[in-house]
């Protein structure tokens, strides 16, 4: 069955979660869980079972004579159906501690990768001003404010303000801004392989997939030395760049943004080997497939 994006209305694949022409966010059912309620046990069943119960309702010993639940042989009904209820009960119970355990566990991998990617070596925000060699990332760090894989009210479920994102998975992450909860209307959305810097304001929904949130003033150390988007002043200071191209088949792409509402462009452009930038405090500069060389 072919899906169609709503908000552009190009054909998307079967198993797309993402238009590959807006990014817009392809709606999709999820499947029940793998988890069901156990079969309910009947009282007279169990019974049957218990007593050798033949047509009729009569109890059969194994002779085939008729007796009593008290006769020889024919003690299950009193003696078996306890234990039986008392089975299936706790039986129930170790299966509700199980999935409350799974999920326990998947929220701490959550958290555990992100405290990961903290680790020296990995990409992530400055906490001041970019000076180089000035700074070296903490052995381990644990986000303070931590937005992650969901969607958020502002001002609500998080505060307004500026923001640093960071991918947190295999795969591009993404963000989209909303401002109101129909969903018809986008102001602003994005895929990254690595960070995004953005300011949400009071009303607007912000959309969080395969990446988390942390507020820049308390955001860590941010790579500048690849792709990424940096805010001049903070994770670069102001001036002139050389960029140059990856080399990876594509040509390098920038960006430069007035601000991190990025509601316009000041300028842009795209690359075969070498290019040069200006950039200015409080700008955003955006790099895919192309680095600074310094």
């Amino acid at each position: 069955m072919s899906l169609y994006c709503k908000n552009c209305g190009a054909e998307a694949d079967d198993d797309a979660n993402f238009c590959q022409i807006c990014g817009h966010r392809i709606p999709r059912i999820r499947p029940e869980s793998a988890f069901g309620s156990p079969a309910p046990v009947r009282a007279a069943d169990l019974s049957s079972r218990g007593t050798g119960a033949g047509p009729g309702g009569q109890h059969m010993s194994p002779g085939g004579q008729g007796m009593s639940p008290g006769a020889s042989g024919g003690q299950g009904t009193g003696k078996y159906l306890p234990a039986v209820i008392a089975g299936c009960t706790a039986a129930f119970l170790i299966l509700v501690v199980a999935v409350s355990l799974s999920r326990g566990a998947e929220a701490s991998s959550r958290l555990s990768r992100a405290a990961a990617s903290w680790l020296p070596g990995r990409r992530y925000s400055s906490s001041g001003p970019y000076t180089a060699g000035s700074y070296s990332p903490p052995a381990v760090y644990t986000p303070a404010h931590l937005y992650e894989n969901s969607e958020y009210l502002i001002g609500a479920g998080m505060p307004p303000g500026e923001y640093v994102l960071f991918s947190n998975s295999s795969y591009d992450g993404y963000f989209c801004i909303r401002p109101d909860a129909a969903g018809d209307d986008i102001t602003e959305n994005d895929v990254f392989s690595y960070n995004a810097v953005i300011t949400v304001e009071r009303g607007e929904y912000l959309e969080l997939s395969r990446c988390y949130a942390e507020p820049i003033e308390s955001a860590g150390y941010v790579s500048t030395s690849g792709e990424g988007q940096f805010k001049i002043g903070k994770h670069l200071p102001a001036g002139t760049y050389k960029l140059q191209a990856d080399g990876s088949g594509y040509d390098g792409y920038y960006c430069v943004y007035p601000d991190s509402r990025r509601g316009s462009i000041d300028t842009n452009g795209i690359f075969e080997n070498n290019a040069y930038v200006t950039v200015h405090s409080g700008q955003i500069l955006k790099l895919d497939r192309c680095h600074i060389v310094k």
